[in-house]
């Protein structure tokens, strides 16, 4: 348990002050899978996790232990398969060992411990916080769903969960979406073909390989689908005036070969 600590530590000390990509962070491979669920975890809850710790501190500590209690948080709330006792003390190890947290094992091994036993309180329905804290969303996104799509709707969209599922696609200059499809098949590996022209995967050892290979390239569904939207015929000039990193420049070069972006 410990490395996987210290692997979602190191990156999202990376996110929270470098405002480093999650992908960048994570090094796409570089971390283990527990390593990643704790980082992405951490990063989906971080409005609750923020207002649970609150309730457990009177003062904010340093940078590193507020990172660290908040992966403690997470795993304390998430991970049912490991010991609540173990992740308080693993840790509190680790407090041990990141530079800007020594000194602060007790405070770490105190506020978890409150965290484990639930000792905080959560905002009651028909609070103005409550949706934003409960579904760990920031409130001005939630007023904006709730002026487009009326209460109920965005109660059932802030309802849905992630699956854990990355989203791929082919690099069209070394390969074709069914050869990827093909390779995962035959090694033992489930995936759906997406509306995008996708699939949706686990990030495995195959995966990986593929995209070392540069084979494959990891895209949501909702970029592939903004640059196919477009309607760029070959030929075509573009000019993307808000390129960073350039996923969707990438992408429209695949499509467009003899034109320029």
């Amino acid at each position: 348990m410990r490395k996987y600590i210290f692997e979602a530590h190191a990156a999202l000390k990376k996110i929270y002050l470098d405002k480093s990509y999650g992908d960048e962070a994570l090094g796409r491979g570089d971390v283990s899978a527990l390593g990643t669920k704790l980082t992405y975890g951490v990063l989906e809850n971080d409005i609750l996790l923020e207002y649970i710790l609150d309730e457990c501190v009177s003062k904010r500590p340093r940078s590193d232990v507020w990172i660290l209690l908040k992966i403690g948080a997470y795993a304390l709330l998430e991970l049912t398969n490991v010991p609540q006792y173990a992740i308080v003390s693993e840790c509190v190890e680790v407090s041990k060992r990141i530079r800007d947290a020594k000194g602060a094992s007790g405070f770490v091994n105190a506020v978890l411990k409150r965290v484990a036993a639930r000792d905080y309180k959560l905002p009651e329905e028909g609070d103005k916080n409550y949706t934003s804290v409960t579904t760990s969303k920031p409130q001005w996104f939630i007023d904006r769903l709730t002026r487009e799509y009326g209460e109920e709707e965005t109660k059932a969209l802030l309802a849905t969960r992630a699956d854990g599922l990355e989203h791929i696609r082919a690099n069209s200059r070394l390969t074709t979406i069914e050869n990827v499809a093909k390779t995962l098949s035959e090694a033992g590996e489930s995936f759906e073909f997406t509306d995008a022209g996708g699939l949706s995967v686990r990030v495995s050892d195959v995966v990986k390989k593929l995209f070392a290979s540069g084979e494959i390239t990891y895209q949501s569904p909702s970029s592939m689908l903004a640059v196919q939207a477009m309607g760029v015929t070959e030929g075509s000039a573009v000019l993307d005036l808000c390129s960073a990193p350039g996923g969707k420049a990438a992408y429209l070069s695949e499509l467009n070969e003899t034109g320029k972006i």
